[in-house]
């Protein structure tokens, strides 16, 4: 497979400028009209946020919205979780093994409870741990320590998902 990054050219006052920013019904468009394009994934920027379980919270560095083509179009491996399945839920949250350490302690990946675990994000909406993913390497463009299903993201801000107009993608 080749993956192709989608990049916009923006003119700003009248310079043009090559940004990795497009809107949200872009992806579903391609791979309803180019038949060539066998899968879309959407990336938010990432942003800081908290996590919270049981009264105890934390602060990941990156939180990143991602749709469910996430985990099989890029080489991002999951410990814990279904490749096919996570993220297809709108309060599906994937979290790294180091996140999972910081929640559940070094012996995590004997807890058969984390796949499921409710969680809190940013203090506002109910959450589940669908599946845990090795730490990114260092030397990935991409990094996060939490993604989020872009479900969730269409479910709480239409306006930002589903507007041609909004270039957050």
């Amino acid at each position: 497979n080749t993956i192709y990054r989608i990049v916009e050219i923006q003119d700003h006052e009248g310079t043009l400028h090559p940004v990795a920013a497009t809107p949200g019904p872009l992806a579903q468009s391609l791979t309803d009209n180019y038949s060539e394009i066998t899968r879309a994934c959407r990336l938010g920027k990432p942003r800081p946020g908290l996590l919270t379980i049981d009264h105890f919270s934390i602060e990941p560095s990156y939180i990143l919205s991602a749709d469910n083509a996430f985990f099989s179009l890029f080489d991002f491996l999951l410990l814990k979780g279904n490749v096919e399945k996570v993220l297809l839920q709108p309060n599906e949250i994937v979290i790294t093994e180091r996140i999972a350490e910081r929640l559940f302690g070094e012996s995590w990946q004997h807890n058969n409870k984390v796949i499921g675990y409710p969680v809190v994000l940013n203090n506002a909406s109910e959450m589940v741990i669908a599946g845990v993913a090795k730490d990114c390497p260092t030397n990935s463009h991409i990094q996060f320590d939490v993604v989020v299903s872009m479900r969730h993201e269409e479910t709480n801000y239409p306006n930002n998902v589903l507007n041609w107009e909004n270039h957050n993608y």
